[in-house]
């Protein structure tokens, strides 16, 4: 398998596979090549799984996400202005402080989804599954 990820601080002459790099220092796989190929102008990622992958901070803003298995992914302060997430299973994902204005959210399932004080402004949440997710102080001007 052929795959590049990033680890900082690490010496990689006593590096081995069993090894174990802790989470937040390592890029995972699927989330290196999904910003590569945003950086690059594509932007459909429908039917995509990323689930219980580490997406937070991404910038995916516009992009069709359709049908896509985010399921426990952590997608914590990123940018989903104006993504289509139509259909979309976010169960049980991290979206906190995110930016989802101006998102399709029609058919959604968000289910114990955690919202809080993500930017829900203008979203489309029409038929959107919401039981047990978590609205602390998420802006929902204008959202319908």
């Amino acid at each position: 398998m052929h795959f590049h990820s990033t680890v900082k601080n690490q010496n990689l002459t006593s590096f081995s596979l069993e090894q174990k790099i802790p989470a937040e220092k390592l890029l995972t796989p699927d989330a290196a090549k999904l910003s590569q190929r945003y950086a690059a102008g594509e932007r459909n990622f429908s039917r995509a799984d990323l689930s219980g992958i580490n997406l937070s901070g991404i910038n995916l803003q516009g992009a069709s996400l359709c049908n896509a298995n985010l399921t426990n992914t952590n997608l914590s302060g990123a940018n989903l202005s104006g993504a289509d997430l139509s259909g979309a299973n976010l169960k049980k994902a991290n979206l906190s402080r995110a930016n989802l204005s101006w998102t399709n959210l029609f058919t959604t399932n968000l289910s114990g989804t955690d919202l809080s004080e993500a930017n829900l402004s203008w979203a489309k949440l029409s038929w959107t599954r919401l039981n047990e997710a978590n609205l602390k102080g998420a802006n929902l001007i204008w959202a319908t």
